[in-house]
């Protein structure tokens, strides 16, 4: 009886051990600065000693094999806690300003709002602008989720609208620098930090649904006479934002910043129908929810 359960725990050991490699191997070949040549050649050496724990969790020699990739491992997190993002890099127009805000009262002045005017995924006209906007006029909150190949995640940004015809839409985007190419696993590891775009509707979801190849973005809207948890929202974007500009962030986001406000997240329709009726509980007046429809590609 004693043997089995020796050996079931070497089998749970070596899943993590498995689990752990992966993940450090990933991390050299992402970020280690050095040539290719090298980074496949340090992970390979992790492969091996990796592999060689785990034979070594079924012999006499499990404790000192342990304890050397332990010690490995520990020299690897210890460089990893000392990646920082960038402050200043050759950063993509569309995502070269980090947009800061100031509150006083009900009126939130934002800093650096973008206001391209686009005529394909790579010709536009550059605007940055300022806008102060009065919260007590704020009058509803959409939802829109892009899809653009697994039906299972979206890029979800939130747009709130004023009276008198303004909105302010939220993105959280990765700000990749020029020539770089978009790769989710590669953001993963620290290749590109956030930040956060505060736009113009026209801009971030027109750019979306009328020229990159998307396959649908769905959009919800909630409505509602005194939206105090949205101007709540408002409020914490503009300090989220404030957070970025004083200190950089990889993906993972802002301490704060929930699952919701996340660049790249899993979420299915129903799932912005859930998120719509937090939104219902916990505002001042019942708010009427509008169906989810989708916007149409271009």
């Amino acid at each position: 009886m004693r043997l089995i359960a020796k050996i079931l725990v070497a089998i749970a050991v070596s899943f993590v051990i498995a689990l752990v490699t992966a993940w450090a191997v990933l991390a050299l070949w992402y970020r280690l600065p050095l040539s290719e040549l090298a980074r496949g050649a340090a992970g390979g050496f992790l492969v091996l000693l990796g592999l060689a724990t785990i034979v070594a969790l079924f012999t006499r020699m499990r404790i000192p094999a342990v304890a050397v990739f332990l010690a490995v491992f520990g020299a690897i997190l210890i460089w990893w806690n000392t990646i920082r993002p960038p402050e200043h890099a050759n950063w993509a127009r569309e995502v070269a300003q980090q947009v800061s805000g100031t509150r006083n009262g009900d009126l939130l002045t934002l800093s650096n709002v973008r206001d391209f005017e686009w005529r394909s995924k790579t010709d536009f006209t550059e605007r940055w602008a300022t806008r102060t906007y009065d919260l007590t006029k704020l009058q509803t909150v959409d939802l829109f989720m892009s899809y653009w190949g697994n039906p299972n995640i979206a890029h979800v940004m939130l747009s709130f609208g004023f009276e008198g015809g303004d909105y302010i839409a939220w993105s959280i985007e990765v700000r990749r620098r020029i020539g770089g190419e978009f790769s989710p696993v590669a953001d993963l590891f620290k290749s590109d930090p956030l930040v956060i775009i505060a736009s113009d509707e026209r801009d971030v979801v027109g750019v979306r649904s009328n020229f990159r190849q998307l396959k649908q973005i769905v959009n919800e809207r909630s409505q509602c006479a005194i939206w105090t948890t949205s101007r709540g929202v408002v409020r914490r974007h503009r300090w989220i934002a404030n957070c970025l500009r004083r200190q950089r962030c990889f993906r993972r986001a802002c301490g704060r910043a929930s699952l919701l406000f996340q660049p790249w997240v899993p979420m299915r329709p129903i799932a912005a129908s859930c998120l719509m009726q937090v939104f219902r509980c916990t505002a001042c007046q019942v708010c009427l929810l509008r169906p989810p429809t989708t916007v149409p590609m271009a």
